[in-house]
């Protein structure tokens, strides 16, 4: 049984216009190099992530599906290595939320 979703659009039109000395960033959080190194890291972590979770389901095809032992040792020793770099990528994002979170305190 399929449940009709109906999606709503609401458009409001403005007419703002920006006062003498006052500016409207597109967005105003890029603008700070400290928030563009956090997206950057978390891109990157996640990237890397993902990565290691590609590597476990190769490396599990590889010991299921492998026929002799050399395979099943190479799926094997790719398996380990995956899940030790999705704990050294969760390490990392931890150490990064940390400090960071600790430097813009700080910075405050």
């Amino acid at each position: 049984m399929l449940i009709p979703i109906q999606n709503f659009i609401y458009a409001v039109a403005t007419t703002l216009t920006p006062s003498q000395g006052d500016y409207i960033l597109d967005d105003p959080k890029l603008s700070d190099v400290a928030v563009l190194i956090n997206y950057a890291i978390d891109f990157l972590l996640g990237i890397s992530g993902g990565v290691a979770i590609f590597f476990v389901f190769w490396g599990a095809s590889q010991y299921i599906w492998g026929w002799d032992v050399e395979t099943k040792q190479k799926g094997k020793t790719k398996i380990i290595g995956a899940i030790f770099g999705i704990i050294v990528v969760t390490l990392s994002f931890l150490v990064v939320r940390v400090l960071t979170t600790d430097l813009t305190r700080l910075a405050r």
